[in-house]
């Protein structure tokens, strides 16, 4: 490289890619710098004064006759060197300073930059460079590009497991929360195998203080962004309420709402500024309706289902998007955990985790709130009409403990 006094020249006959890439910077910034610091160049250099017009309110260029000798061509196809441009010292320094940005493979942002006369914490004509200012190629930036993935809570079992296939079948690259490390690690692979896609395996109990804090913090550190968030995780309880342990019901509680919450409430900002985004809350058709003997569950459930609903309506043209998913029953391990008698319900009431879970998926975009199963929905409608007093009594008898539980 040969710093002259109108410019900077570079040789190209053996020089690599960075090279090239140099001195299409270098003319770039030339380009942008010959007129302005040309203007600048010499005090006395009155041919190159702007000269008013009589007659004219704005300043215009008189074209003049060049003082300087004219110098023929040489012979032989010899270049004929320029008069200097530039004789100032902050000028040099411009233009160095431009080129090293190039050569250093800042990219056309550091130009622009530059031709702004802003580097880093300052004027590149008026002061040095901060000691502490790092230039970061375009390179190193793009390699932090974060990676979209569907945070699938309580994603080990049941419609959590469902609806991380289902995500998966449509390409989503996917993080899987539950506490059962074997178990995600096992659907994983599976994934990984099947589909092709990336798995992100996050073991945790969320109903730990400071879990989803963590949780979040963990995805920032891996380079996650959360596309869509499926809060599925929770558990719940049946019988009597004054005979439960009420540490449990304050557990559900924890689960069901708080890191459902929480959690939401860490993601919504990045979707929102990206303008792109699902949340997708999975209550219940308890959630319509109180059920003696799973109190405190159905509860949570009207929660999640009127929260969802509310924040949908605050995120109307923001780009993202709300979905409260209501289940009935479905064939999952959630009855033998809560020990609810089922005998008795026809077939024709159950739906499937994979069901409920194509549903779901399907309905994003549609409204704010799904009800799977037509079984389901007809229920849901049919409450309406109904006093509520005789719907209690009906949603006890369906929920009621098994007799030897």
């Amino acid at each position: 490289m040969v710093f002259g006094e109108g410019g900077i020249e570079l040789g190209l006959a053996t020089w690599d890619d960075g090279v090239l890439r140099a001195e299409a910077g270098v003319h770039l910034v030339r380009k942008r710098f010959e007129l302005p610091l040309g203007l600048l160049a010499e005090p006395r250099a009155e041919h190159l004064a702007p000269q008013r017009r009589e007659g004219d309110g704005r300043t215009r260029l008189q074209a003049q006759a060049s003082r300087e000798a004219k110098q023929p061509v040489g012979q032989g196809g010899r270049r004929v060197e320029a008069a200097p441009l530039l004789e100032r010292p902050e000028a040099d320094q411009a233009i160095a300073r431009a080129a090293e940005a190039v050569v250093l493979d800042q990219g056309p942002d550091g130009l622009l930059e530059l031709a702004r006369g802003e580097s880093c914490h300052g004027s590149a004509r008026d002061a040095p460079i901060a000691p502490d200012c790092q230039r970061v190629p375009w390179r190193a930036s793009r390699e932090r590009m974060q990676t979209d993935v569907a945070l699938v809570t309580g994603a080990s079992s049941g419609i959590g497991e469902a609806l991380a296939r289902r995500l998966a079948r449509d390409g989503h690259a996917l993080a899987l929360v539950a506490r059962r490390v074997e178990r995600l690690e096992q659907l994983a692979a599976a994934l990984r195998a099947d589909r092709g896609v990336e798995v992100h395996v996050l073991p945790a109990d969320l109903t730990a203080s400071g879990a989803c804090t963590g949780l979040v913090a963990e995805l920032e550190r891996r380079g996650l962004s959360v596309s869509w968030l499926v809060n599925n995780a929770g558990f719940g309880t049946n019988g009597k309420f004054w005979e439960l342990p009420v540490e449990r019901e304050i557990e559900e509680i924890a689960l069901n709402v708080e890191a459902l919450v929480e959690l939401t409430g860490r993601c919504l900002p990045a979707m929102v500024a990206r303008g792109r985004g699902v949340v997708m809350n999975v209550a219940s058709v308890g959630g319509f309706v109180p059920s003696p003997y799973m109190a405190t569950y159905t509860a949570t459930k009207a929660f999640v289902l009127t929260f969802s609903e509310a924040i949908a309506a605050e995120l109307r043209g923001t780009g993202v998007e709300v979905l409260c998913v209501c289940p009935g029953l479905t064939r999952t391990e959630f009855q033998s955990h809560v020990a609810v008698d089922t005998e008795g319900i026809p077939e024709l009431a159950w739906q499937s985790a994979d069901e409920v879970a194509d549903e779901a998926v399907s309905a994003v975009g549609r409204g704010p709130v799904v009800v799977t199963g037509r079984v389901n929905r007809l229920m849901v409608n049919t409450t309406k009409f109904i006093p509520r007093g005789l719907v209690t009594r009906v949603s006890g008898r369906v929920v009621r403990p098994r007799a030897n539980a």
